[in-house]
C-alpha cells in the first residue's frame, strides 16, 4: 500500500528523468556537430592557406633557366643552391658555382647577372680570379624577389 503512495512522485521523477536525458543527448548531439564543423573549417582553411602559398611562389625552375641563359659559352654553372629569409619565405641569395674559361668570361657574366633587375649584388671574390684560365668560382648573389614576382 505504501508503495502505491509513491508511485505518481516516481511517475513525476521518471518523467523528468526522460526528459533530462533527452536533452543531454541533444546537447551531446550538438556539442558533436559543432566539432566536426570545427574540423571542416580548419580543414578549409589549411587548404587556402596552401592554395594561396601555392599561387605566390616562386618558381625555382624559372631562376635556374634565368641563370643559366646568363653563362654563356666561356662559363659552365655547376651549382646553384637556394636559401630563403625566414620571416615571410621569400628568396634572399642565390649561390652560383661553376668554371670559367678566363678572367673576362667571369667578369662578364657577372656583369650579365647584375645587369637584371632582381639582382642586387653579385660578389666576385677576389680569390676567383687568382687564375688566368680554368677559374673555379663562387658568386653569392643577393636577390630581391617577393613571391609574388614574376621573373
Amino acid at each position: 500500500m505504501s508503495a502505491l503512495l509513491f508511485l505518481p512522485a516516481y511517475v513525476l521523477i521518471d518523467g523528468q528523468i526522460n526528459q533530462q536525458n533527452q536533452s543531454a543527448d541533444k546537447a551531446a548531439q550538438s556539442v558533436k556537430e559543432f566539432a566536426e564543423a570545427s574540423r571542416s573549417i580548419a580543414e578549409a582553411n589549411k587548404q587556402a592557406r596552401l592554395a594561396d602559398e601555392a599561387g605566390k611562389a616562386i618558381r625555382i625552375s624559372a631562376l635556374i633557366t634565368q641563370i643559366e641563359s646568363l653563362q654563356g659559352d666561356r662559363v659552365d654553372i655547376n651549382s646553384l643552391s637556394f636559401s630563403r629569409q625566414q620571416e615571410d619565405g621569400s628568396l634572399d641569395k642565390i649561390m652560383v658555382a661553376g668554371v670559367a674559361d678566363d678572367r673576362r668570361s667571369l667578369a662578364s657574366f657577372r656583369d650579365r647577372l647584375l645587369a637584371k633587375d632582381w639582382i642586387i649584388s653579385a660578389d666576385l671574390p677576389i680569390s676567383n680570379l687568382a687564375q688566368s684560365s680554368d677559374i673555379p668560382f663562387s658568386i653569392p648573389v643577393q636577390v630581391k624577389i617577393d613571391n609574388k614576382d614574376s621573373l
